[in-house]
């Protein structure tokens, strides 16, 4: 028998041994699955250092919008004591005009009046 006969009968012993699989391909495929796999690791981690990081600065954001919530309700308290302020001195002013003016018609302080 000669090698090339030889080589392709131990070919087919190993094929029909080994489920017709290729026995080369077989440590291939599992190289090739083993690099997919780190890489997938790989890409796995990155995913996550970016997802922290992104978490990371949604935190920030929320605590600058907290903030921002907390001046605005000051600034609003401010605004209201102080709206409330000038309509007590428009009443004040406007009852003094009113007496002035009630003085100067009548000659008699307003108070008198009554």
């Amino acid at each position: 028998m000669t090698d090339t006969g030889l080589d392709e009968r131990l070919r087919a012993v190993e094929r029909a041994v080994g489920d017709g699989a290729d026995p080369d391909g077989g440590i291939a495929a599992a190289a090739d699955a083993a690099t997919r796999l780190d890489d997938l690791e790989r890409r796995v981690e990155t995913i996550e250092r970016r997802l922290d990081e992104h978490d990371a600065g949604l935190q920030a954001v929320r605590g600058y919008a907290g903030a921002i919530r907390s001046v605005n309700e000051t600034v609003e308290r401010r605004a209201n004591a102080a709206l409330a302020a000038v309509d007590r001195l428009e009443t004040t002013r406007a009852e003094h005009i009113e007496g002035a003016t009630t003085e100067r018609s009548t000659g008699r302080p307003r108070d008198a009046e009554r």
